[in-house]
């Protein structure tokens, strides 16, 4: 992943994003119990605390060829996290994903959930609704707490 010198340097809302990829690449290779996917949910968790606003929780939209979490445009920058960020945006609007919510809930157990959406994700590109797709099997699972 990222050494510690360069991970000061990320903000928290490119630290997100950035382990959000990560987490996407890691699901696709192995199962949701790999350490290493452990260890990414630990970054999910630590860069989303700065960002959640009360019971809103998390908002991430995509828009203008920009990220914005909770309204809050992540500026383009040259450093770390621009590779991922470039290639996340690609990824999701690539299955017509135009935003996710993560409520409060979903950072409780965020193996079952953020695991379970990243899976479904990265299944979801050949679907004719991917959006609707994915939110209808986490409700599936029983997996609360993320829109899509």
């Amino acid at each position: 992943m990222v050494d510690k010198s360069a991970q000061a340097q990320i903000l928290p809302g490119e630290q997100l994003l950035q382990a959000f990829h990560n987490l996407l690449q890691l699901v696709r290779l192995y199962q949701g119990n790999n350490q290493l996917v452990g260890n990414c949910l630990r970054q999910i968790l630590e860069a989303s605390v700065p960002l959640l606003k009360g019971n809103d929780g998390l908002n991430l939209q995509l828009e203008n060829n920009r990220f914005y979490i909770n309204e809050e445009k992540i500026l383009r920058r040259r450093g770390p996290a621009e590779y991922a960020l470039d290639h996340l945006f690609t990824f999701l609007i690539g299955r017509r994903i135009q935003g996710l919510r993560l409520l409060p809930n979903v950072f409780a157990e965020p193996a079952q959930g953020l695991v379970k959406l990243a899976t479904l994700l990265n299944e979801c590109a050949e679907e004719q609704e991917p959006a609707v797709w994915v939110s209808r099997h986490l409700r599936e699972a029983g997996v609360t707490g993320i829109e899509v």
